[in-house]
Formats: structure tokens, C-alpha cells, sequence
């Protein structure tokens, strides 16, 4: 049986006139000068490396010692076309181990290093020096595989294999890599005493051609799967602009084990749901048994709630109390790593310790708060039942009127109401006492707004004075605090200089900077000399002077990745130019407006003239976050309009 992902293929390949079936291997150490003397790849030229040949083959063996166990066999060529490429010249392996000493092996590693020089084939072999071991966790080490004489031109040569006595967990199969792959092999054999729900993932199609063989384990002759692929110039994935986490995007099958029957044994069900999920994380000692501890903060509740007006502002004063008390240690995880307990005492912690303690806190003065998992933006969204597809825990808070708010204090720049970049991936898993679950949208929706208002008086000299005030709500003020919001008044003016180097400012302040839930306002005094030029008796200017957008940051003639812009947003441009005595307006750019399909965006441009003032307004909006990339075309035609209108002429004569 052939299983088709996303489209259909031939079963056989044809790889440099070669035809290339599952019998046929590519030999380790075999070399061709052709591969040696190839300069660039041949479909993508700008790549700094490619796989020429990744081989991998996966199946379940048996022996009297160890039982049955798992092997992956690996063979991967690599050839390196620039210095760019190099640091493809390694690769890291990861293996897992149990307390009990139970853990993979990595054996049977060669490689080697070609190089073509004076015209012969040159061989590095790999050394056992060139192998680096390193400790991650106590149950994870990575093996470091480092290869000598690497130089442009370079061909590497690798082949390995690991034994894992973990038969419920097979590594995800990676079709798709970010260089490009000329020849991808894939075999993966599962016993029937085995059973695996198969998730197909990625934007680039690939198939999966399955099949029976009967396969002797011990004494049994048991029916075994047998998955195939065999695919052929695999494009490299490729990060564009507000292309989000390309592992969301990567083509894949992963593995998630349903149910084993050990030979001679009982079958044991792994089958997961959501429900069991989260209530396994909740009866975690590092997680449910941390909500119960309320000891330690009784003294500072009872100050915060004697001093509350409300319960909301009890719960404000709790989000906020917790942000101050317990540094974030920049680790997520959905367990705590010191509990709740001795993280509030050393004030510092990881995510759990910190977000679990909010919701404690709010409990404890009876507010409804419960736990929210979710995966972060890094992690990748989670598309099937798992426990290893939450890495992060935030809190969900519903007051007296029914208003829900989800909640992070690890971030102390943030306001109540708000969550971080991180954490805002499509959906998260609410956890109730009673151990009902309910899925959450985490807020992307909420618009990021800025709104900038320019007062700019030009003479007849072309000398130019103003001055600016903007604010900034919602992601924009997150943004604004986190980049700026700890300069002094010097270091802001100078940080206004460097973002438009064609002025000079000579005042400025912020306010609201650590009121988190106001916008933040933002007013500087500048001028300057450039921005207008005098031909004869009249003034040229750009319609947005110094604020309009100069290029546009997509520039790709056609786009593979949906855009992600992580939430809604408007940017708002006013100008008000005062006409200098003497002078009149000749001409000035053509109003605009523009609506894109299915209402994600606009762009409305227009000038007025009101007496002696010209005003410009530019408005950029998109009210979808996560974008298809068949509107690729409609937001770069949109966008790349805001730059044009912005660049127009405003043309004053004198009169």
C-alpha cells in the first residue's frame, strides 16, 4: 500500500540518470570526483552546503540478552560549498538515559573527510579525539562528531548507528532540512507487537509507501510495517520574513506510540487524550502538590488583601508582587525545578516555580485561577496528545463579571493582561481542581497600536523644527519597555538620533514607562537641516518627511511560509506641516486607499490642507496574525505602495 502525503509520486527515482530503488544502496567511502569538483548546488546556488545521500533505517531486533530493542542505522554525505557551510561539518546526537542505567548507545561510528588536491582524492578519516561527550541533563548527554580538514569543496562521509532499549519512542522521521537534499532514504520497521499512530507534518510533500513482511523476534514470526520513502532535490526550508518557527513548517512524521505487547507478555495500552494528559502533568509532584503550598506567603497576602479595594485589584497586586519576588531564571518547563517553596524564598526560579505560585497566591485569596499548559513558539505547536508537547505553564484568572485573563509573571515589563512572544501559540490546555480541561485561544487578536502625531515648521531656508508625540499600547508598549524603557533622558535622545540619523532632538521624555497598564507617551523636540530641498522658489519634501517607510521587508518575487505577524496591529502617521510664510501649496501626492482580501489589512493615505497647514495621514493595519501565503502578492503590492506614497513629493511655491 502507498500512503500519499499531500501529493502523488513515482515509486522509483531517477538521481543523475541513475535509477535508484530501496535494493540499491549508496556505499560509504565511494566518492565521485564529480561530487568533489561541484562548486554550487544545482537547484539552489546560493546554499553554503547540501546532503547528497541521507540514508536512515530504523527496525526492532531481538536476542537472549538485551530482549527486543530498537536500532537506527544512519548514513549521511555532506558536501560543503562555502565557509559559510562549515559548521555543518559536525553533527549532534542525542541519547537518552534512565536513572537505572538503562540508555541508548552510539556505535560503529566512521567518517572521513574528501577533498580533491592536484587533482587525486584525498581521504581525513575521523578520529575518536574528534568525538566530544557532553552532559546536558542527568537522563540527556550529547555526542559532539567533529571532522578535520574541512575546506570549501569539501565532501564528508558519515555513518553511525545507536541501540535504544526504549521501544515506545521512535525519532521523528526529518524529510526536509534547511540545505537542500539531493537523495533522501528512509526504511522504518515496526513489529505487530508494536503500535504507533503515524502524524504527518510540513508544507513540502513527500510519500510514504507501506507494506507487510513477516519478521522473526525470538521465536515469533510477527506481521511487521514497513513505512518507505524515497524522495528526491528536497528543497532546503528556509526562514522569510515574520516566518514564526520553521519547526512549525518542516516536513516530518512523528511517532506517538498507542499500544506493545512484549513477546510473551500482556498488552499495555499508551494511547493518550488530552484529559490524560493534563491530569497526569497535574498529579506531577512538581506541579498539583505545588498549588496546595500557602504557608510560605501568608504574611505578604494578608497585606495585599487588607490593603485591596476590590478583587481585581487583589489580583493586579498579586501579579504584580510575584513578578517582583521571583526573579525569572530564563528556564520554561511545566514543572517546578525548586518548588514553589524555596524559589519564593531565594527569589528566583523557572517558569513553573513562578507561574504555579501566582496561581497559589490568587487561589489562596479566593480568586478563580487555574494553571494553563501550553507549548511556546520555540517548541512548536502541539498537534497531538503528548506529554512532552508542553514545555510552559501560565496562569488563567476569571473575575466576579465573568472576565478571563491569562497571565505570566516571569516577564516584569509586562502588563496584567498580557503574555509574551514566546507563549503566544495558538492554544493552550486549561486545568481545573477537579481536573476538567478545556481548550484556550491565547490572545494574538489584541492590537498593537501606534500613533504618532508630528508637528513640523519649515522656513524658507529649508531649516526645519518640530516636534513628535507618540504613543504606544498593548505589544508596541511590551516592546517599547523592553527595549528602551531603562534609558536615561541622554541615552533615549541618542537612541532617537541612531533610528533617524537625519535629525538632531534637543528634548525628549517618556512617561508611563513603569505605569504597565497605560500606554506608553513618548515626546521629543528635534530639528534639522536635511529633509528639504530649495530649487529655485520652491521647496520639495517627502509626504511623511522623516517617518515614512523606506523599503519594504518583503522583497521575495513569491513566498512558501504563511507570515506571522504574532498579533494585530496598526501603525497611525500624522503629519502637520506649517506652510512658511509667503508660500503656497503646488502640489502634493493623490490620496489612497486600499482594503486587502478577506479584511486583513489596509492602507489609507490622504492629505489635506486646512489654512496654512498641510496635513498627511498614513495608516498601516493588519487585523490577521497568521497569514496563508496565497495573500503573499496582495500584502507586498500593499506595502510596497506605503513605501512609494511615503517617498511622493509635497511641493510648496513661493509666491
Amino acid at each position: 500500500m502507498k500512503t500519499t502525503f499531500i501529493r502523488n509520486s513515482i515509486l522509483f527515482l531517477f538521481i543523475f540518470g541513475i535509477n535508484i530503488s530501496f535494493a540499491q544502496n549508496i556505499k560509504f567511502g565511494n566518492i565521485s570526483e564529480e561530487e568533489l569538483k561541484e562548486e554550487k548546488h544545482p537547484l539552489e546556488s546560493d546554499a553554503n552546503a547540501a546532503i547528497l545521500y541521507s540514508s536512515r533505517e530504523v527496525f526492532y531486533g531481538y536476542n537472549s540478552q538485551d530482549g527486543l530493542y530498537q536500532e537506527n542505522r544512519y548514513h549521511l554525505r555532506l558536501k560543503i560549498y562555502t565557509k559559510d557551510g562549515y559548521n555543518y561539518a559536525k553533527k549532534e546526537i542525542g541519547l537518552y538515559e534512565q536513572n537505572s542505567g538503562t540508555r541508548e548507545k552510539l556505535f560503529e561510528v566512521k567518517g572521513a573527510t574528501y577533498n580533491l588536491e592536484n587533482g587525486k582524492i584525498v581521504k581525513s578519516k575521523l578520529k575518536s579525539s574528534g568525538i566530544f561527550k557532553e552532559e546536558i541533563t542527568e537522563h540527556f548527554i550529547k555526542k559532539t562528531i567533529t571532522f578535520s580538514n574541512v575546506k570549501e569543496g569539501s565532501v564528508i562521509d558519515l555513518k553511525y548507528k545507536i541501540r535504544s532499549p526504549f521501544l515506545t519512542s521512535i525519532d521523528a522521521s526529518i524529510i526536509q532540512e534547511n540545505i537542500p537534499i539531493k537523495l533522501l532514504k528512509q526504511r522504518i520497521l515496526i513489529p505487530g507487537l508494536i503500535s504507533f499512530n503515524l502524524h504527518y507534518g510540513g508544507r513540502h510533500p513527500f510519500n510514504v509507501n507501506q507494506s507487510m513482511q513477516n519478521e522473526t523476534y525470538g521465536s515469533e514470526s510477527i506481521e511487521t510495517d514497513v513505512y518507505e520513502i524515497l524522495e528526491k532535490n528536497i528543497p532546503s526550508l528556509k526562514s522569510e520574513p515574520y516566518s514564526g518557527n520553521l519547526e512549525d513548517y518542516r516536513s516530518r512524521i512523528d511517532f506517538e506510540i498507542r499500544s506493545i505487547r512484549p513477546i510473551g507478555g500482556v498488552t499495555k495500552d499508551y494511547a493518550k487524550t488530552w484529559e490524560s494528559v493534563c491530569k497526569a502533568i497535574y498529579e506531577n509532584k512538581n506541579f498539583g502538590d505545588q498549588l496546595e503550598k500557602t504557608k510560605h506567603f501568608t504574611d505578604e497576602l494578608t497585606v495585599i488583601t487588607s490593603t485591596s479595594k476590590s478583587k481585581m485589584e487583589t489580583a493586579q497586586k498579586i501579579y504584580a508582587f510575584v513578578k517582583n519576588k521571583i526573579k525569572w531564571n530564563e528556564n520554561t518547563g511545566k514543572y517546578t525545578e525548586k518548588g514553589v517553596k524555596k524559589a519564593f524564598k531565594e527569589g528566583i526560579g523557572n517558569v513553573a516555580d513562578i507561574n504555579l505560585t501566582l496561581i497559589s497566591m490568587l487561589r489562596a485569596a479566593n480568586l478563580q485561577a487555574h494553571p494553563v499548559l501550553i507549548s511556546t513558539r520555540n517548541h512548536g505547536k502541539t498537534m497531538f496528545p503528548t506529554l512532552d508537547g508542553f514545555n510552559y505553564v501560565i496562569a488563567y484568572l476569571k473575575d466576579q463579571n465573568g472576565n478571563e485573563y491569562l497571565l505570566d509573571a516571569t516577564d516584569r515589563t509586562l502588563a496584567f493582561g498580557s503574555l509574551p512572544d514566546r507563549t503566544l501559540n495558538w492554544t493552550g490546555q486549561l486545568i481545573t481542581e477537579n481536573l476538567q480541561i478545556r481548550q484556550v485561544t491565547l490572545p494574538s487578536y489584541i492590537k498593537a497600536t501606534q500613533k504618532r502625531n508630528i508637528s513640523v515648521k519649515i522656513d524658507e531656508d529649508g531649516f526645519i523644527t518640530g516636534n513628535v508625540r507618540t504613543s504606544y499600547d498593548n505589544r508596541f508598549a511590551y516592546y517599547y519597555r523592553k527595549s528602551l524603557g531603562s534609558l536615561s533622558k541622554e541615552k533615549l535622545m541618542e537612541k532617537i538620533e541612531e533610528q533617524n540619523e537625519a535629525i538632531e532632538v534637543t528634548n525628549c521624555r517618556a512617561s508611563n514607562v513603569t505605569d504597565l497598564q497605560k500606554p506608553i507617551m513618548e515626546v521629543y523636540q528635534f530639528e534639522s537641516e536635511e529633509g528639504v530641498q530649495k530649487v529655485g522658489n520652491e521647496l520639495y519634501f517627502d509626504s511623511m518627511l522623516y517617518w515614512g517607510d523606506s523599503k519594504n521587508i518583503f522583497t521575495a518575487d513569491e513566498r512558501k511560509l504563511p507570515i506571522d505577524f504574532i498579533s494585530a496591529w496598526n501603525e497611525t502617521n500624522i503629519v502637520q506641516f506649517n506652510i512658511p510664510n509667503g508660500y503656497t501649496l503646488k502640489a502634493k501626492p493623490e490620496d489612497f486607499n486600499t482594503v486587502l482580501p478577506e479584511d486583513i489589512g489596509l492602507f489609507t493615505f490622504k492629505i489635506e490642507q486646512k489654512g496654512n497647514k498641510i496635513i498627511v495621514y498614513s495608516i498601516v493595519e493588519f487585523q490577521k496574525t497568521l497569514i496563508t501565503p496565497e495573500y503573499y502578492n496582495d500584502i507586498k503590492g500593499m506595502l510596497d505602495k506605503v513605501v512609494e506614497k511615503h517617498a511622493e513629493k509635497i511641493i510648496l511655491i513661493k509666491n
